[in-house]
């Protein structure tokens, strides 16, 4: 709970509105829901759910409880039976509203859960991703497979060369048809070769691809990375200017203050002087 308050308290920082502010960035209510659903996609999607489910159970038992003799226990049941499956899009027919306000509510409450079930279908596509330290070791054993795959193709073709070779130096007449079934199985490993060989070079052709968007990324990162301190370094420098000129107004006023403090003084001063000096005057009159 206190991590979700600080959470909060970090959008409400003097820090990160001027950052929003330089990014043309308003951090108001529809920001902070995307962060909330960018962070924590699982728990707030089950929290939004929950509270909808039940305020809009209450609501359609409150629209729909006139003219029922059904007790008010069944009511709120079949009502929470009713918006589940309404908002899962099934809508079986057994429980139907009698009332506008009910019909009103079982359209709002399929929208929402149309709605709430493409962000959760994003969300799993998302997750379900793999990393790119995970497809690098993919690519990996998908070499290693490849390589062990073309060393048996070649060590395949050479045993059927090496048995042709034997069959063609005996003058054995009965090795005709040994002959043909090893050279069906060279011409079979030849092709089995070739078609390794292929597999080889496109794998080769999408792996150099994938490298060369890896290193896009990675310089993208870095440029990002680079701006992101640049932008932290400007915000450093306003954040001091804005203290500089609080501090510089702090002391206007305090001067402001005593200078006024002081033209009360010299006010008072004189006009104590001018009293004293017309009092002076009105004895020597006497």
């Amino acid at each position: 709970m206190s991590v979700q308050t600080d959470r909060f308290v970090v959008f409400q920082d003097a820090s990160t509105r001027t950052l929003a502010a330089l990014n043309r960035i308003q951090v108001n209510f529809s920001f902070v829901m995307k962060t909330v659903l960018d962070q924590e996609p699982i728990k707030f999607l089950t929290a939004f759910t929950l509270i909808f489910w039940v305020a809009t159970a209450w609501t359609f038992v409150q629209c729909e409880r006139y003219g029922r003799e059904e007790s008010p226990s069944i009511m709120y049941s079949n009502a929470m039976w009713f918006i589940a499956i309404t908002f899962m899009l099934n809508g079986y027919g057994d429980i139907v509203p009698q009332t506008h306000c009910g019909r009103i509510i079982a359209i709002l409450v399929g929208v929402v859960g149309a709605i709430v079930s493409s962000i959760l279908i994003a969300v799993i596509s998302r997750k379900i991703l793999l990393s790119q330290g995970q497809r690098n070791v993919n690519i990996f054993m998908d070499d290693s497979r490849l390589t062990r795959e073309h060393k048996h193709a070649a060590a395949c073709v050479l045993q059927h060369t090496w048995h042709i070779h034997k069959c063609l130096q005996s003058n054995d007449i009965n090795n005709d048809s040994t002959l043909r079934e090893h050279q069906r199985k060279f011409l079979n490993s030849i092709h089995y070769f070739r078609h390794i060989k292929n597999k080889m070079r496109v794998f080769n052709e999408l792996s150099s691809a994938s490298l060369h968007q890896v290193s896009r990324e990675d310089r993208a990162g870095k440029e990002k990375k680079g701006r992101h301190e640049t932008l932290k370094q400007c915000m450093k420098f306003v954040f001091q200017l804005v203290m500089e000129m609080h501090s510089s107004m702090q002391r206007l006023v305090s001067a402001q203050e005593e200078m006024r403090a002081q033209v009360d003084v010299l006010h008072r001063a004189v006009r104590n002087h001018f009293a004293h000096h017309g009092s002076q005057q009105n004895q020597y009159v006497l």
